[in-house]
């Protein structure tokens, strides 16, 4: 499996738990999406001020929805650049 893949559905199994805990019980686990924002931090800054003007501020499921979606193609993406650099790694060593 490539490391890539592996970010990816970390950051999407580590959101839906977060999630689930947050709406089972919203009383003591309201502030635990704040985990996602600085596991995405550059990005969740700019999904919160492009996202602010949009959603209104009850919404916070949409914005956590969103963020898991987003965040995880975010940790993809570093995955993947990671993968590719292996690769052309792995490929200068073969040719010398």
């Amino acid at each position: 499996m490539k490391f890539s893949t592996v970010l990816g559905l970390s950051h999407l199994c580590l959101g839906a738990v977060i999630w689930a805990v947050t709406l089972s019980n919203p009383a003591e686990s309201g502030m635990l999406p704040v985990v996602l924002v600085f596991v995405d931090f550059p990005l969740s800054s700019l999904l919160d001020a492009f996202l602010d003007p949009i959603i209104s501020p009850n919404s916070t499921n949409i914005f956590l929805f969103i963020l898991i979606l987003v965040g995880s193609a975010w940790w993809y993406w570093i995955g993947s650049l990671f993968d590719r650099r292996q690769a052309s790694q792995s490929h200068e060593s073969r040719f010398p």
